[in-house]
This record gives structure tokens, C-alpha cells and sequence, in this order.
């Protein structure tokens, strides 16, 4: 299984897969499978269809700003500098993978 870090990748390495002969998916007779992150909208057209998960850009978008802000806004900028956000995923499973 190759994973990428966001579907277009992924669109390339299916791309490049078909143009050396490989079959791409998770049938018995393929060799290999790929899968992404994004949840590009063009996902669901790839053939195979892009295994990949969806990711809520608007939540990370929304804590990135808060954090930006609370971060201008301390007085010593170096307090409290190690924060770690967790956001929910879903994995979509097409045919890829």
C-alpha cells in the first residue's frame, strides 16, 4: 500500500501506476493499493475510486485562527508553545485500497 500525503499525490501515483502496466486496488489480482488524505472532490471519479480521509477543514481551519490569536495576544510568547490539536477523520473506503 502506498499512502500519500493528500489525494492529488495520489491521482499522480494511480496515474503512473496505470502508465506502467499495475493495477491499483484491493481485489486479489492488483498490485498494489493507494490511499490519501483530503478527500479531494475529484476522489470518487479516479479508477479506482481513492481510498482517502476526510478531513474537516473548516474545524482546522477555525483552531488554527484561535490558537494564532491566543497566541498574540500572551504576553511571553514562549509559555505554552507545545499545543496539540486533535481533529477528527473519516475514513472513506472506495476501491483503491
Amino acid at each position: 500500500t502506498i499512502l500519500c500525503a493528500n489525494d492529488r499525490l495520489a491521482f499522480g501515483v494511480m496515474a503512473a501506476a496505470y502508465s506502467r502496466g499495475l493495477k491499483v486496488g484491493r481485489r486479489p489480482d492488483c498490485d498494489l493499493r493507494v490511499a490519501a488524505h483530503d478527500d479531494h472532490p475529484l476522489s470518487r471519479y479516479t479508477c479506482p475510486a481513492l481510498t482517502t480521509m476526510a478531513q474537516d477543514f473548516a474545524a482546522m481551519a477555525g483552531r488554527s485562527v484561535e490558537i494564532l490569536l491566543a497566541l498574540l495576544d500572551e504576553a511571553d510568547p514562549k509559555q505554552d508553545m507545545a499545543r496539540t490539536v486533535k481533529l477528527g477523520a473519516t475514513l472513506v473506503m472506495r476501491q483503491s485500497a
